[in-house]
Protein backbone atom coordinates (compact mmCIF):
# COMPACT_ATOMS: atom_id res chain seq x y z
CA UNK A 1 0.00 0.00 0.00
CA UNK A 2 1.51 3.37 -1.16
CA UNK A 3 0.58 6.72 -0.28
CA UNK A 4 0.57 9.21 -3.17
CA UNK A 5 -0.74 12.17 -0.51
CA UNK A 6 -2.08 11.60 2.89
CA UNK A 7 -5.95 10.60 1.60
CA UNK A 8 -5.29 8.84 -1.35
CA UNK A 9 -3.38 5.44 -1.51
CA UNK A 10 -2.27 3.11 -4.84
CA UNK A 11 -2.02 -0.40 -4.21
CA UNK A 12 -2.53 -4.12 -5.84
CA UNK A 13 -5.18 -6.59 -5.04
CA UNK A 14 -2.85 -8.09 -2.64
CA UNK A 15 -3.25 -5.09 -0.64
CA UNK A 16 -7.15 -4.96 -1.46
CA UNK A 17 -7.60 -8.08 0.69
CA UNK A 18 -5.56 -7.31 3.69
CA UNK A 19 -8.70 -5.94 5.78
CA UNK A 20 -6.04 -5.58 8.88
CA UNK A 21 -3.84 -3.65 6.83
CA UNK A 22 -6.48 -0.98 5.44
CA UNK A 23 -7.97 -0.40 8.30
CA UNK A 24 -4.40 0.38 9.99
CA UNK A 25 -3.68 2.81 7.36
CA UNK A 26 -7.37 3.95 7.78
CA UNK A 27 -9.07 3.29 4.46
CA UNK A 28 -12.75 4.58 3.92
CA UNK A 29 -13.12 4.04 -0.14
CA UNK A 30 -12.08 1.57 -2.45
CA UNK A 31 -11.93 1.77 -6.17
CA UNK A 32 -11.49 -1.40 -7.69
CA UNK A 33 -10.18 -0.70 -11.67
CA UNK A 34 -10.02 -4.10 -12.27
CA UNK A 35 -13.67 -5.47 -11.82
CA UNK A 36 -13.28 -7.72 -14.47
CA UNK A 37 -10.51 -10.04 -12.32
CA UNK A 38 -11.05 -8.77 -8.66
CA UNK A 39 -13.75 -9.05 -6.47
CA UNK A 40 -14.87 -6.46 -3.69
CA UNK A 41 -13.82 -8.15 -0.52
CA UNK A 42 -15.08 -6.55 1.87
CA UNK A 43 -18.10 -4.96 1.05
CA UNK A 44 -19.44 -4.33 4.83
CA UNK A 45 -15.95 -2.20 6.18
CA UNK A 46 -15.77 0.38 2.43
CA UNK A 47 -17.38 1.83 0.32
CA UNK A 48 -16.33 0.84 -2.87
CA UNK A 49 -16.58 2.04 -6.38
CA UNK A 50 -15.85 -0.53 -9.34
CA UNK A 51 -14.51 0.40 -12.86
CA UNK A 52 -14.51 -3.20 -15.06
CA UNK A 53 -11.36 -1.94 -17.22
CA UNK A 54 -8.59 -4.60 -18.99
CA UNK A 55 -4.86 -3.31 -18.58
CA UNK A 56 -4.73 -2.90 -22.19
CA UNK A 57 -3.62 -0.24 -24.53
CA UNK A 58 -6.82 0.51 -26.24
CA UNK A 59 -8.68 0.32 -23.01
CA UNK A 60 -10.47 3.88 -23.05
CA UNK A 61 -10.00 5.05 -19.36
CA UNK A 62 -10.89 9.16 -20.52
CA UNK A 63 -14.37 7.88 -20.00
CA UNK A 64 -13.99 7.46 -15.96
CA UNK A 65 -11.33 10.56 -15.67
CA UNK A 66 -13.54 13.01 -14.00
CA UNK A 67 -15.51 10.04 -12.32
CA UNK A 68 -12.43 9.02 -10.45
CA UNK A 69 -11.65 12.72 -9.66
CA UNK A 70 -14.92 13.62 -8.35
CA UNK A 71 -15.00 10.29 -6.50
CA UNK A 72 -11.54 11.84 -4.85
CA UNK A 73 -12.41 14.94 -4.08
CA UNK A 74 -15.62 13.87 -2.11
CA UNK A 75 -13.52 11.49 -0.33
CA UNK A 76 -11.19 14.32 0.52
CA UNK A 77 -13.13 16.24 1.60
CA UNK A 78 -15.26 14.16 4.12
CA UNK A 79 -11.90 13.50 5.98
CA UNK A 80 -11.36 9.89 4.28
CA UNK A 81 -8.57 7.85 2.77
CA UNK A 82 -9.09 5.92 -0.72
CA UNK A 83 -7.31 2.98 -2.11
CA UNK A 84 -7.50 2.88 -5.76
CA UNK A 85 -6.60 -0.53 -6.99
CA UNK A 86 -5.71 -2.79 -10.03
CA UNK A 87 -4.16 -6.26 -9.95
CA UNK A 88 -0.54 -5.49 -9.38
CA UNK A 89 -1.13 -1.70 -9.09
CA UNK A 90 1.27 -0.79 -11.54
CA UNK A 91 -0.83 0.76 -14.90
CA UNK A 92 -4.55 0.97 -14.02
CA UNK A 93 -4.81 2.37 -10.55
CA UNK A 94 -1.51 4.53 -10.83
CA UNK A 95 -3.12 6.24 -14.30
CA UNK A 96 -5.86 7.12 -11.90
CA UNK A 97 -4.16 8.24 -9.19
CA UNK A 98 -2.28 10.44 -12.12
CA UNK A 99 -5.15 11.84 -13.43
CA UNK A 100 -6.03 12.97 -9.99
CA UNK A 101 -2.75 14.77 -9.39
CA UNK A 102 -3.16 16.35 -13.20
CA UNK A 103 -6.41 18.12 -12.67
CA UNK A 104 -5.92 18.81 -8.87
CA UNK A 105 -2.57 19.77 -8.59
CA UNK A 106 -2.34 21.56 -12.31
CA UNK A 107 0.80 18.99 -13.07
CA UNK A 108 1.79 18.14 -16.26
CA UNK A 109 1.54 14.58 -17.16
CA UNK A 110 5.08 14.19 -16.93
CA UNK A 111 5.41 15.76 -13.27
CA UNK A 112 1.87 13.80 -12.24
CA UNK A 113 3.81 10.57 -13.40
CA UNK A 114 7.10 11.12 -11.28
CA UNK A 115 5.60 12.26 -8.24
CA UNK A 116 3.51 8.60 -8.00
CA UNK A 117 6.21 7.29 -9.68
CA UNK A 118 8.57 8.86 -6.54
CA UNK A 119 6.03 7.17 -4.35
CA UNK A 120 5.74 4.21 -5.97
CA UNK A 121 8.37 2.98 -8.05
CA UNK A 122 6.49 0.13 -9.80
CA UNK A 123 4.05 3.11 -11.05
CA UNK A 124 4.22 1.96 -15.21
CA UNK A 125 0.63 3.26 -16.93
CA UNK A 126 0.68 1.23 -20.00
CA UNK A 127 1.35 3.57 -23.52
CA UNK A 128 -2.22 3.78 -24.23
CA UNK A 129 -3.47 5.22 -20.95
CA UNK A 130 -0.05 7.38 -20.79
CA UNK A 131 -0.92 8.79 -24.27
CA UNK A 132 -4.93 9.36 -23.14
CA UNK A 133 -3.52 11.09 -19.97
CA UNK A 134 -1.64 13.28 -22.19
CA UNK A 135 -4.05 14.19 -24.45
CA UNK A 136 -6.44 14.97 -21.63
CA UNK A 137 -4.16 17.23 -19.84
CA UNK A 138 -3.85 19.25 -22.59
CA UNK A 139 -7.39 19.41 -23.42
CA UNK A 140 -7.90 20.33 -19.81
CA UNK A 141 -5.56 23.12 -19.60
CA UNK A 142 -6.81 24.57 -23.24
CA UNK A 143 -10.34 24.56 -21.32
CA UNK A 144 -8.88 26.66 -18.60
CA UNK A 145 -7.55 29.07 -20.37
CA UNK A 146 -10.32 29.01 -22.10
CA UNK A 147 -12.77 29.63 -19.21
CA UNK A 148 -10.16 32.70 -17.92
CA UNK A 149 -10.62 34.43 -21.38
CA UNK A 150 -14.25 34.38 -20.96
CA UNK A 151 -14.41 35.56 -17.60
CA UNK A 152 -12.73 38.48 -17.92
Amino acid sequence: CTRVEDFLFVGGVAVAQNLELLKGVGITHILNCAGLSSENFFPESFQYTTLYLNDAASEDITCHVYRVVRLIQAVKQTGGKILVHCHQGVSRSCAFCIAFLIHDYSLSYEDAFLRVKERRGICNPNAGFAAQLMTWSKNLEAYKQVRLILTR
